[in-house]
Formats: structure tokens, C-alpha cells, sequence
């Protein structure tokens, strides 16, 4: 570990730069080669000639299934067990009413469009807290139906894997971000989406058919957010060097703070690299004075706070 102390000479601060930012651009490679690791890859079934991919014409090709793990002929996608613990009646025909079931329970919700119809909540469960902050990322799980059918055709609960998206980077459908942008930690929330917000005109086949309006049930666990730690990003390294001791210690704490949450959820995959994040930045730091080389010693001395179920800020 290298600190720059104070009152050291400029020779001395220019080799210890190139070290620091050698050390940094390692530690960055090591990271993506990890993430590589991770990828997820897929068979062609003929090869494709990358100058036509990349030029404006583009090509097609077909990916070569697993015929014992995905048939498009397959219904059943999920243990009739689960199916059965998810069924929804409030998807089926209203009692005692000539109105849809979607029309009834839309009269209980809330329009989330501006008064254009396409997306509608109704609130199950209270959650605590603040709603979601923008760009967070947030954790949830869902059952997804059709109406008049009350067998959900997805279901993160069958899956026994909650979703794990960022708002606002087009990962979700435009209708189930809207909503989850309006809720609070805890909260059990109803949606209602319109097919210009969810599928679209042409479905998902075989599972859901064209132009079908969808109602979601959604419980937020949580949400983590890292607009400190990657404002801080945001700065040109050559920038950096003008961050004050505690504007870096903001996105210190941020990313350790989303690190601790992603543990809880054990990612900790995610949550190793936030770790890193947080004490490369302190050990790379650019130090003033004396009071903030000791508090920077004190925040990298204690890395066993990574993995401490309750770490605690650095100040």
C-alpha cells in the first residue's frame, strides 16, 4: 500500500502517480477479466462475417437451442406445485359486475401515465422509507398475468430468484418501471399495464400473446443507490486531484454502503468489486494534511469492515 505523506517532494510525487495509476489499471483488468469469466455464451449455428455486422446492411443469424432445455413447443414452464401457490383470482372475472376484471380493479387504482390509461397501480402493502431514487438499483419480485387467466406465465417466486434491475437503463418494460420508480422499500404493489407499455402489439409468443394488457404483482425488497459513487466516477482522472479528503470520502462510503446490501443479497461477485472500489480510492487518495493521512490510515486499515454485516461509515 502506498500513501502520499505529507511534505513530500514533486519527483517523488510524479513516480508514485505512474505507480498509483499502473496499480489502478491493473486492478481494473483484473476486474474485467472476472467480469469475462461471467459471460454468457451462445452457438451460432453458421458463422457470421463481422465486417457485414458491422456495417450499416447488419446480418441475421439463428442460435443454436438446447433442445432438452427450451422447446417453443413447451408450456409447461414452471412446477405445477408453484403454479398453484401463485394463482391470482383477481385476474378472473369480477363478482356481481358486467365490468372485466381488469376494469374493476382498475376503478380501485391509480393512473401512473399522466391520464393516458397505459399504466395503473394499486397499493397492497405500505412500504417504509423513501420512494426509489432515480438510477437505483432495485430488487423485486413479481408474478405476471394475463386476464382471465389466474396461472401466472412468469413468476421471479418460481424461479426462487428475485430480479435485480437499474432504473432507467431500458432493462425493464416501460410500465414496470414506472411503477417500481413509485415505491417504497417493503411495499406490495398491484400494476396494471396496457400493451404500449409492456409486450407491445406483437407479444411475447408463446406466452403471451399479441397486444395483451398485463397486471404485475410486485413486492419491492429493495433498492441501493449509487449516484455518489458514480458522480464521483463521472470526474476525469486528471480532475480528481482537486476532490476534497471528503467528497472522495462520499463515494467511498456510497460504495461500500451498496457493497453491504449486495451481500445481504448474496451477490458477492458485485459486492467484492465494490469493496475494491472503496479501498482503492482511499489508498490512492491525495492527501493535505496530517488529520486526513490519519483518517485516511484508519478507513484502509479496517478492510475487515468489508465484511462486517453492519460495516460502519468512514468519517
Amino acid at each position: 500500500m502506498t500513501n502520499v505523506g505529507v511534505g513530500q517532494s514533486s519527483d517523488m510525487m510524479e513516480n508514485l502517480e505512474i505507480s498509483e495509476n499502473a496499480n489502478v489499471a491493473n486492478s481494473d483488468l483484473e476486474d474485467e477479466e472476472e467480469e469475462h469469466n461471467d459471460d454468457f455464451t451462445v452457438t451460432l449455428k453458421q458463422p457470421i462475417d463481422l465486417d457485414d455486422l458491422c456495417n450499416e446492411k447488419g446480418c441475421s443469424f439463428e442460435v443454436e437451442l438446447d433442445e432438452e432445455g427450451y422447446s417453443e413447443e413447451q408450456n409447461n414452464y414452471f412446477n405445477p406445485d408453484d403454479v398453484y401457490r401463485n394463482l391470482d383470482d383477481s385476474c378472473l372475472q369480477a363478482d356481481d359486475t358486467d365490468e372485466t376484471s381488469y376494469d374493476y380493479l382498475i376503478s380501485k387504482s391509480t393512473d401512473l401515465s399522466d391520464g393516458q390509461g397505459l399504466v395503473f397501480k394499486q397499493v397492497l402493502k405500505q412500504g417504509s422509507g423513501t420512494v426509489v431514487p432515480p438510477s437505483a438499483y432495485v430488487t423485486f419480485h413479481y408474478n405476471a398475468y394475463m386476464e382471465m387467466s389466474d396461472e401466472p406465465f412468469d413468476s421471479t417466486y418460481m424461479r426462487n430468484r428475485s430480479e435485480r434491475k437499474r432504473l432507467g437503463t431500458g432493462g425493464l418494460l416501460p410500465g414496470l418501471e414506472l411503477g417500481l420508480a413509485t415505491m417504497k422499500k417493503g411495499e406490495e404493489a398491484r400494476f396494471i399495464v396496457r400493451p404500449e407499455m409492456a409486450y407491445g402489439k406483437l407479444g411475447a409468443p408463446p406466452r403471451v400473446m399479441p397486444n395483451t394488457t398485463i397486471l404485475f404483482k410486485v413486492t419491492l425488497c429493495n433498492y441501493v443507490d449509487y449516484s455518489q459513487a458514480e458522480d464521483f466516477d463521472n470526474i476525469p482522472e486528471t480532475e480528481r486531484g482537486k476532490v476534497s479528503f471528503d467528497q472522495l470520502l462520499v463515494a467511498v462510503n456510497a460504495n461500500r454502503e451498496a457493497a453491504s446490501e449486495l451481500m445481504k443479497e448474496k451477490r458477492t461477485f458485485e459486492a467484492k468489486k465494490r469493496y475494491k472500489k472503496a479501498v482503492r480510492l482511499l489508498e490512492n487518495c491525495r492527501l493535505q494534511n496530517e488529520e486526513e493521512e490519519k483518517r485516511q490510515k484508519v478507513g484502509v486499515c479496517e478492510k475487515v469492515y468489508c465484511c462486517r454485516p453492519e460495516p460502519r461509515s468512514i468519517e
